[in-house]
């Protein structure tokens, strides 16, 4: 029987599989939407999706990292207590990172994190501005799966206030907000918090039909993290995917090393929404 022999080539490796990832999320675009149409499943994507290759950051070698991400309406939500807001839609959400190291002979996933959650939205459109707010509540649970000493779980309470608008004919701004209450802490990571925070703040700008830069900041008492995030829709516009950047640098970029600082890039492609 012919054995595979381990791809060493690495810039090889990333190319190859994000030649075949581009083909199959195409492919999977179109008979998902085709599926949803058929049988009218209330399923839509939720947090961006993507597939990127990370760089040797000196804690890791060069890896894949990816990210899927769906949510589904379970209901309305009558009267959130305390405010006039009512008939919000509330949802279930689930995301999924993983982290693959397909340079290595068995290629083998590092970590994947699973986080699912429940959440409702009250959403405020003005049409003649061309802006919509939009103020979510939820909790959510985030965990490795992993047992012993390299098990990470944590549970959240959080509200995410954001404010989108046109600036003018071509650009639109975006701010956001979240803050969050930590609960239910694994004792393998009882000090998260210190690396977390409390909070995380985005900002970002698009131009219409060319490119999409923001950037994720948060900070706790013994670190922080910054992400910036680069997405063009350059043509053609039928295909399911634009150009993806990523950069990173602080605690937490996976949950496993929630308090081990990193600085990282990351290039790939992201799934239009």
């Amino acid at each position: 029987m012919t054995r595979l022999k381990p791809c060493r080539n690495i810039v090889g490796c990333a190319l190859l599989t994000l030649f075949f990832l581009t083909a199959s999320m195409s492919l999977a675009r179109r008979s998902f939407a085709e599926e949803l149409a058929q049988r009218q499943l209330p399923v839509e994507t939720h947090k961006p999706m993507y597939f990127i290759w990370l760089l040797d950051d000196g804690l890791h070698s060069a890896e894949a990292k990816f990210q899927m991400s769906f949510k589904t309406r379970l209901g309305t939500v009558k009267r959130l207590p305390g405010t006039r807001a009512s008939n919000l839609p509330l949802y279930f959400g689930y995301t999924q990172k993983s982290f693959w190291e397909i340079s290595k002979k068995s290629a083998p996933f590092r970590e994947s994190s699973y986080n699912p959650e429940v959440f409702a939205v009250y959403i405020k459109e003005n049409p003649e501005l061309g802006a919509r707010f939009n103020l979510t509540f939820g909790a959510e649970h985030e965990s490795n799966g992993m047992g012993g000493g390299d098990s990470r779980s944590w549970n959240r309470a959080y509200m995410q206030p954001s404010y989108e608008r046109d600036l003018n004919d071509d650009y639109r701004g975006l701010i956001a907000f979240k803050v969050w209450r930590a609960f239910r802490v694994a004792e393998e990571n009882i000090d998260i918090r210190d690396y977390y925070g409390v909070f995380e703040a985005t900002a970002g700008v698009a131009k219409k039909g060319w490119f999409k830069l923001s950037a994720t900041g948060r900070k706790g008492k013994k670190g922080g993290a910054l992400q910036a995030d680069l997405t063009t829709n350059f043509e053609p516009k039928n295909r399911p995917f634009d150009f993806y950047l990523q950069y990173w640098r602080g605690e937490g970029e996976s949950l496993i090393n929630y308090n081990r600082h990193t600085t990282n890039w990351g290039a790939g492609m992201m799934l239009r929404r």
